[in-house]
């Protein structure tokens, strides 16, 4: 259901006509708890960016992979993810990132939220 309504928060950021992209990307997540591994996922996305305005960039993505709870069996992973990175100056930049992996066997969501702020020299 969260995935939905990722895709629903997604679509005007899709809609919009600027600059704007499709891209492809994968990667390893692993999640540790004590020093013990948690959660490890290798999933494949599929993404869509739109820039909003100048320096601002909302984006939207969908896949799937693999992944792992605890010492459980490896077993199907779909993700949904929004998310945007604003350029508040030169040399300050903000990204907030929402991401949701399901686990189809054992039929438990994740939910991941990410804020960074960056500061370049």
């Amino acid at each position: 259901m969260k995935s939905i309504l990722a895709a629903v928060f997604a679509a005007p950021f899709l809609a919009t006509s600027a600059i704007a992209g499709p891209y492809v990307d994968g990667g390893l997540d692993i999640y540790t708890v004590d020093g013990s591994s948690d959660t490890q996922t290798y999933v494949v996305v599929g993404g869509y960016e739109q820039e909003l305005t100048d320096g601002v960039v909302a984006y939207v993505e969908a896949g799937g992979g693999a992944g792992t709870l605890g010492s459980g069996d490896s077993e199907g992973v779909i993700r949904a993810a929004v998310g945007v990175d604003a350029d508040l100056s030169e040399s300050v930049s903000l990204v907030g990132r929402y991401e949701f992996n399901e686990f189809q066997n054992s039929e438990i969501g994740t939910n991941r939220y990410t804020a960074n702020i960056r500061y370049t020299f």
